[in-house]
């Protein structure tokens, strides 16, 4: 439960002017993500894109983007970790 409490915290205190990635995972086998400015880096065991606050890095095995429109990605494998890195530099959280 602590860990919900300090998930609930994080998200109630985000700027709602924001534009934040919009991450849909189902399961652990496939994530649709929209908001995507670029791909900076893609192998079968890592994505990395490219959003307006930041980077996010996906770490995985057999990734393959299935679908790609505008600002829209599909990938489909076995997601094992998901990362974000703000604009303000940092490590990945």
């Amino acid at each position: 439960m602590k860990g919900f409490s300090k998930l609930w915290k994080n998200l109630t205190q985000l700027d709602v002017e924001a534009s934040y990635p919009l991450l849909m995972l189902y399961r652990n086998e496939k994530m649709i993500i929209e908001q995507v400015e670029a791909i900076l880096r893609f192998s079968s065991d890592e994505i990395v894109l490219a959003h307006e606050m930041g980077e996010l890095r996906i770490i995985g095995k057999d990734l393959f983007i299935s679908f790609m429109y505008h600002d829209e990605i599909t990938l489909v494998g076995t997601i094992e970790e998901i990362l974000f890195q703000g604009n303000k530099g940092g490590n990945y959280e």
